[in-house]
């Protein structure tokens, strides 16, 4: 759907974060964790990562779906980790938004009790009336009001862990750069738009006004699955993958995008490393088709949470493009 018109939301997040080389250590990359930090950190140790000459940087969906939440909390923050906004990252932001009924000046510790409003249905009148009030601690409420559908990770969240949560992925940019010896390496959780250097994305995002910025920023971590299209990009995954059917098709495609970077590194959309019986057509695409220096690498580590499976796991890549490990349901 083409979009117009002044959208309701404009996000405050940084377009891009700029790294320097790294002159001490080696620098990995990652796709979508989604909740599966239990199993990242296996990988790292399986690499010998090493948090203080390495560093490591993530295309975002920091959460749901997995299974390991709590150990989040050891890697946000850390200096060598870095990761993009993902259109669930941003979800997630929304819910903690529309789930606090407290102005910012309006503070609240863990244990302060409130009082919310008992409604019961007067069957005479049609109408709900306030019958009482109910008493509950501030973390009470808002672990209720925040833990629910892909967010029930968050009940094993105390209110400043969740404090803690919010503001780190409040942080995040859109987009990332970072120098290497190879040259540079973009990251986005998404996609950028077909035939647009990774330089022209960003000025194309910044030089937006309020009414369009919104649209073109979700593009980036909601990819072809956006709510609002912009109607000045032609949709990058959807051209590979949906459209060619022969790898020249593929490699004339690719030629025209990300052309000022040495690799450009997205997540968002699941890339099985192995093809099942249950695999649809695309799927061999995705996996045949050689995208050159466009690497999707979110290979569906929560998939690997819930079925036994080595189709689909968490794969560690390094500077060059290469994944040098693959971790799927069976653990090291």
């Amino acid at each position: 759907m083409k979009h117009n018109e002044p959208f309701i939301r404009l996000n405050n997040h940084p377009v891009v974060k700029e790294f320097d080389i790294n002159t001490k250590g080696t620098d990995y990359f990652v796709g979508d964790i989604h909740g599966t930090f239990k199993r990242l950190k296996e990988a790292l140790n399986a690499i010998g990562f090493d948090g203080r000459k390495d560093r490591l940087f993530c295309c975002g969906d920091l959460v749901d779906r997995g299974g390991s939440h709590r150990d989040m909390l050891d890697i946000i923050g850390q200096d060598w980790f870095h990761a993009c906004l993902g259109n669930h990252d941003n979800m997630l932001i929304n819910v903690f938004e529309n789930s606090d009924p407290l102005s910012s000046e309006d503070v609240k510790e863990p244990d302060d009790i409130i009082e919310l409003p008992v409604h019961k249905l007067n069957e005479e009148t049609g109408r709900y009336e306030k019958v009482g009030v109910k008493k509950m601690t501030y973390q009470e409420y808002y672990q209720a009001a925040v833990a629910h559908g892909d967010r029930v990770f968050l009940k094993d969240f105390s209110l400043p862990e969740m404090k803690v949560l919010r503001e780190y992925i409040e942080s995040l940019p859109l987009m990332m750069r970072v120098k290497t010896k190879h040259g540079d390496i973009g990251m986005v959780h998404a996609e950028i738009p077909l035939g647009k250097t990774f330089q022209e994305t960003i000025d194309w995002i910044s030089d937006k006004d309020w009414s369009e910025a919104p649209v073109a920023r979700e593009y980036l971590f909601w990819g072809e699955r956006a709510r609002y299209l912009p109607y000045d990009a032609s949709m990058l995954f959807m051209k590979i993958f949906d459209f060619c059917r022969k790898q020249e098709q593929v490699d004339n495609v690719v030629s025209k995008t990300a052309q000022d970077l040495h690799l450009l590194y997205m997540g968002h959309n699941i890339m099985p490393v192995k093809l099942k019986s249950f695999h649809e057509e695309d799927a061999r695409r995705r996996i045949e088709f050689d995208t050159k220096h466009l690497k999707f690498i979110d290979h569906g580590s929560f998939v690997a949470d819930q079925i036994e499976t080595d189709a689909y796991g968490l794969g560690i890549y390094n500077d060059k493009g290469e994944m040098i490990l693959f971790l799927d349901s069976d653990p090291l």
